[in-house]
């Protein structure tokens, strides 16, 4: 699947890059100490290497622990638009979602 096709290294420009991001959403991503590709020495190999995939499973697993934590009833997706199209946001409808949920 996708994490055992996604086994690449994040480099350390990269997350200096997103560190420095005026995005907060995408600073916050990057603020683990040992998320470059030089972090620990044994990175590099096996099973603890710091991947793209690495980083989006222990993200994964964090949401998942949040949410076992919880007493969720139910989870709502909120549609951002009629048209299921990327990168456009209807505020109305969304809010609309929110306040019907």
């Amino acid at each position: 699947g996708w994490l055992e096709r996604n086994k690449d290294f994040i480099s350390n420009d990269v997350v200096s890059l997103m560190q420095n991001s005026s995005n907060e959403l995408i600073a916050s991503v990057f603020v683990d100490p040992d998320c470059g590709a030089d972090a620990p020495a044994e990175a590099g190999k096996g099973k603890g290497a710091n991947t793209v995939a690495t980083k989006f499973r222990n993200s994964l697993k964090e949401l998942m622990d949040t949410i076992g934590q919880t007493n969720t009833q139910y989870v709502r997706c909120i549609k951002p638009n009629k048209n299921k199209s990327p990168q456009q946001v209807d505020g109305a409808m969304v809010l609309e979602q929110l306040r019907c949920a």
